[in-house]
């Protein structure tokens, strides 16, 4: 009951606020120590709608209220004794800041997580400072982020605690986004360095999985001099499993950061590599379809003049035994055929493409979905030869979805193909469908 009661507060005030306003407090008082986690998560969760409540009904009054009385009730719950309403608490201050004026921030916020910075006396404390910078640095702003929020970033960076410099390693992300490239360069990225060298493989990992963040946002000149150094180590010389396999996993997107010509072939042997298990150091399953899963986006990076470095890595992708790495390759065919062009779509993408009609159906909807994208990229002689196979697909009693699919695309197909062919071939397809007995596919 108690439960229900707390979950109701922000409803209970907004349609009896000058009712509620002051007697209300006194219950989120009292209710922040409830001896249950649960009370005390919902209770967190309840407050930034209350403040908004607050905000809106109460004017100036409401506001102080929301400064002295609910946001101090929130960033206590960021240090509860429980790990979801640590979260919550998170979460919900993240909100909280969001509805607080930016001159109040520093006065009424900043010294708490000040205080959380400085606390020598519990870890926990200062894995919050950490997350809190994280969450608050898109809201408080580049200014503040730079002055207030870097030097404490600094000081968890060296803290002794191994969990703390994990924190910071992969809470870098939002910093780097909102102080921008040059201040990203020159302050956060010797941060970075330093904690991809850390004794602790969880501090390293840290840094594995924030690498395509630092990468977007520092210069290319740094990215090409320190970041591809930084992940050869990982996947070359680094004695943790866990950080080699982090590194791989973000290879395909950190290289869709750089500039084409950067990428060495070095780089690239490194990702073909994904899928030989003999060229890895800790094989690892997932990694094959991650390689899948980012082809798309690598050779839109390097572009299709490179494509002979990636063509055998397709093709034995292609032929993977499992099926949730061909699904994968079939949903982005024909991006890949977008890239290429029409002649090497004939050359190298249309036997792959004819092998994933014939696939399992969890395979052929992705070709079926971008059936008429995919017709896009073939020279019109080579179009004509699959109307039979989308009339295969429309007849079939059994797969009203393909239908559904089909019956989507057909307008945009009709553009592909001469008005004798729309007339004779697609125009009764399309009859057909419209006479579906199944309602969606009509």
């Amino acid at each position: 009951k108690r439960l229900y009661v707390v979950r109701e507060f922000s409803d209970f005030i907004r349609i009896s606020f000058e009712q509620a306003r002051e007697s209300l407090l006194r219950f989120v008082g009292d209710v922040v120590n409830d001896h249950e986690p649960v009370i005390r998560q919902a209770l967190v969760e309840q407050i930034p709608l209350i403040g908004e409540c607050y905000i809106e009904f109460g004017d100036e009054d409401g506001y102080q209220k929301v400064l002295k009385v609910l946001l101090p009730i929130v960033a206590q719950l960021t240090t509860d004794r429980n790990p979801q309403v640590r979260m919550s608490a998170v979460e919900s201050l993240q909100e909280m800041a969001k509805l607080i004026k930016h001159q109040d921030l520093e006065v009424h916020l900043i010294p708490f997580i000040k205080s959380l910075v400085n606390d020598s006396t519990d870890e926990e404390h200062r894995v919050q400072a950490a997350n809190l910078c994280h969450n608050l640095a898109p809201i408080i702003g580049e200014e503040l982020t730079k002055n207030i929020f870097l030097p404490f970033i600094v000081k968890l960076a060296n803290d002794l605690s191994f969990r703390v410099r994990k924190a910071i390693a992969l809470n870098l992300g939002n910093i780097c986004e909102t102080i921008g490239e040059k201040d990203t360069t020159e302050l956060l990225l010797p941060i970075y360095i330093q904690l991809t060298k850390d004794e602790m493989w969880a501090v390293r990992k840290g840094c594995a999985e924030v690498l395509i963040s630092v990468s977007k946002n520092i210069s290319p000149i740094e990215r090409y001099s320190k970041l591809i150094p930084i992940f050869e180590e990982f996947v070359s010389e680094d004695p943790s499993r866990w950080v080699n396999n982090t590194a791989f996993q973000n290879l395909g997107p950190f290289i869709a950061t750089f500039e084409g010509s950067q990428i060495t072939p070095k780089l690239l042997q490194y990702y073909t590599d994904m899928i030989n298990p003999s060229s890895i150091k800790f094989p690892d399953s997932d990694l094959v379809t991650h390689c899948a899963f980012n082809f798309p986006a690598v050779l839109y990076t390097v572009g299709a003049s490179r494509w002979s470095e990636l063509k055998d890595t397709y093709l034995s992708l292609v032929k993977d035994t499992n099926w949730k790495v061909r699904r994968t390759l079939s949903h982005s065919i024909h991006e890949i055929a977008c890239i290429l062009g029409p002649a090497e779509t004939k050359a190298s993408l249309l036997p792959c493409f004819n092998l994933f009609l014939q696939d399992l159906d969890e395979v052929r909807v992705g070709v079926i979905r971008n059936f008429g994208q995919f017709l896009k990229s073939l020279e019109s002689t080579q179009r004509d030869s699959y109307i039979a196979t989308i009339q295969v697909f429309v007849n079939d009693p059994n797969k009203w979805r393909f239908r559904k699919l089909i019956s989507k695309q057909i307008g945009e197909m009709c553009s592909l193909f001469n008005l004798k062919t729309n007339l004779t071939q697609l125009a009764p397809i399309l009859i057909t469908l419209l006479n579906d007995p199944v309602a969606k596919v009509r």
